[in-house]
């Protein structure tokens, strides 16, 4: 839960049967297909009908349309949170100053050359850092001010990959933080970031 000083904006966390049983499904059902459709040569004639299929859907989308303080995507107690943008990683051992767990990029998340595009590793990096400085509920909620990734190795998109992440040290509202990639025994890539608690009444 977030903590109490968390803006309302931040939003709720729905339980993971928000919105019935085909929600958390549909949501993996769009994750798939973002990996399939990356993937595909698509025929004209496919496209066109896809094209048909997704505009007819996101006009009905358009009529649910809710506030950011109700959005369900993001918010959700569910892998990923319900949403498709962040790789959905799974955590393995949360506690005040450290994150340990495993990740594995999709077709979606391809560079070039069977390697994970470098802006999806600093994107998990940047969602971890939150992670941890805000999903127990025992800190004020914090803001990333800066994270610097260095790519040491090809990171291999379709494979396990594990995540270690620590808080270094703590200088008032400042909390730094260093966080690693790993494939198997190989380092693929770091980060050092730091995030800052908010002041009262901040966004």
């Amino acid at each position: 839960m977030p903590h109490p000083s968390a803006p309302e904006s931040w939003g709720v966390i729905w339980p993971a049967d928000h919105g019935g049983p085909d929600f958390a499904p549909m949501i993996e059902a769009l994750r798939v297909l973002n990996d399939r459709l990356i993937a595909a040569d698509v025929p004209p004639t496919l496209a066109a009908e896809m094209r048909g299929q997704f505009e007819r859907i996101s006009a009905q989308l358009a009529a649910h349309r809710v506030p950011e303080s109700l959005q369900v995507v993001g918010h959700l107690d569910a892998p990923g949170q319900g949403q498709t943008f962040v790789p959905v990683y799974a955590v393995d051992h949360c506690d005040a100053t450290s994150l340990r767990g495993r990740v594995t990029f999709g077709r979606h998340y391809l560079g070039r050359a069977s390697a994970v595009h470098g802006g999806a590793i600093t994107l998990l990096f940047d969602a971890l850092l939150g992670h941890l400085a805000n999903s127990s509920g025992t800190r004020p909620p914090s803001r990333t001010a800066y994270l610097n990734t260095s790519f040491r190795a090809i990171t291999p998109i379709e494979t396990e990959l594990h995540f270690e992440l620590d808080y270094t040290r703590e200088e008032g509202r400042k909390r730094f933080a260093h966080g690693r990639l790993l494939h198997d025994t190989t380092l693929c890539s770091e980060f050092e970031g730091l995030s800052v608690q908010l002041n009262p009444g901040q966004r």
